[in-house]
């Protein structure tokens, strides 16, 4: 199985993206974004493969993957960056690097003016030799002399939403939470033979999920399997202090609060 890597739907700095697919919700990013210092950009991405090798992804020490500048996706290397990103591992198939560097020395090989792209070069190793190697070229960048008009994309948020990894999950570097503090442990509310339900959102929980939790109800149909609804949570304020549910009806399961 060959090595995929998975663009945020809403992410402006995309790669491996084509014009016929372009899998983001501002449609295919065609024009070079703007950059000024080395702060400006942030990026994020998952790595998908068979178990064996994101295996390998994960116990290696960040030689498995090499971030560098390109003029062009085929073209030579014009800076390669010493710094590696933070790995998280989201399940037994996908990894999460998180990139917070920015781009280190830019302005040496790169004048004002100059487009260029990111290349990003990961190698799995599930049995001990080089098996799968893959490059990840990323949409057009232009260095520019005016701050007024650079690309500042950076992030942060208490959870997961519009398919960047806020909450993330196994820390493979030992890095700690990642510049997250989010506890993204779930609350479990279960309910027997109730056709309401109200739930308290505690001063504890809003510090654990912020002022606007997500929350799915999960039913018992006939053969005792839990099915998910679509039940809507009704807040009574905002921030809510009560989470309160109509199941329309008699009906036992659970209630997940993220």
């Amino acid at each position: 199985m060959a090595l995929t890597l998975i663009n945020s739907t809403h992410s402006f700095i995309r790669f491996n993206e084509t014009a016929a697919d372009p899998l983001c919700i501002w449609g295919s990013v065609d024009f070079c974004l703007p950059v000024f210092e080395d702060e400006d950009i942030y990026f994020q991405f998952v790595i998908e493969g068979t178990e064996s090798e994101i295996d390998s992804l994960c116990t290696q020490t960040g030689d498995e993957i090499t971030v560098e500048l390109v003029n062009e996706c085929a073209g030579a290397s014009i800076l390669t960056f010493s710094e590696k990103p933070e790995r998280y591992r989201l399940s037994e198939t996908q990894v999460l690097y998180n990139w917070t560097h920015g781009l280190p020395g830019f302005t040496v090989p790169v004048a004002v003016g100059e487009c260029f792209k990111i290349l990003l070069t990961v190698q799995a190793t599930p049995y001990g030799y080089p098996e799968e190697t893959e490059t990840f070229c990323s949409n057009c960048f232009e260095r520019i002399g005016d701050d007024c008009y650079t690309s500042v994309v950076e992030y942060g948020n208490d959870e997961d939403a519009f398919g960047f990894k806020y909450c993330y999950g196994g820390d493979v570097d030992g890095s700690g939470s990642g510049g997250s503090s989010t506890d993204c442990e779930p609350t479990i509310v279960t309910f027997a033979s109730e056709s309401t339900l109200a739930i308290p959102y505690t001063a504890f929980l809003e510090s654990k999920y912020g002022d606007f939790p997500t929350v799915q109800v999960w039913i018992y149909d006939g053969s005792g399997q839990l099915i998910n609804m679509g039940i809507t949570a009704a807040f009574d304020t905002y921030p809510p202090t009560m989470i309160n549910l109509d199941f329309g009806g008699s009906a036992s399961g659970i209630v997940v609060i993220r």
